[in-house]
């Protein structure tokens, strides 16, 4: 039953927000959030589930430490019922694999994107991985991702990768 509203954060360091075991019905909305760091993390959270962020902005300075902007990555427990509506990412970095991401997620199952942005970011804009199936992508977009220099992993737009498996039911419309 979280819920955070209307909060600015600047010149972070960390996560803005960070949800841990058990966080159910999470709503995450008007925030607008500038710093080194993610946005929204769930770091292999045991049972997330109905989580809601809408109307947010979250943006990297676009030196310092990585992240991403919004990164559910749950691949030993998975997590579910994700709603992600008007966000913004701009700006994050990668020096790592699958770091500097617009949109991560990993065994994340029913998801629904709507008028999402990623700008700007040297990782990939959407990135769907370890059974991320069931999501539903509309009227979102992805510019200017990737590294230019010789180094960067050269982002996709929007992936969902993973070397054993088939995905079923990612769907995205513009």
């Amino acid at each position: 039953g979280l819920r955070v509203r209307n909060v600015v954060s600047r010149n972070t360091q960390r996560a803005f927000v960070a949800l841990g075991d058990r966080c159910t019905d999470v709503e995450i909305a008007g925030c607008d959030h500038f710093g080194r760091g993610w946005g929204v993390l769930v770091p292999d959270s045991r049972g997330v589930a109905r989580v809601l962020v809408r109307n947010c902005r979250f943006e990297h300075p676009g030196d310092g430490s990585v992240g991403d902007a919004v990164e559910f990555n749950c691949p030993s427990h998975g997590a579910g019922q994700v709603w992600l509506i008007d966000l913004r990412a701009r700006g994050y970095v990668g020096e790592a694999k699958n770091a500097g991401m617009g949109f991560g997620f990993a065994r994340v199952r029913t998801t629904t994107l709507l008028r999402c942005r990623a700008d700007d970011c040297e990782g990939d804009g959407f990135h769907w991985e370890n059974g991320s199936d069931d999501a539903l992508v509309l009227q979102c977009r992805a510019r200017r991702i990737g590294r230019p220099d010789p180094v960067g992993g050269n982002g996709s737009g929007f992936i969902a990768y993973d070397s054993d498996r088939l995905y079923f039911g990612i769907h995205a419309y513009y």
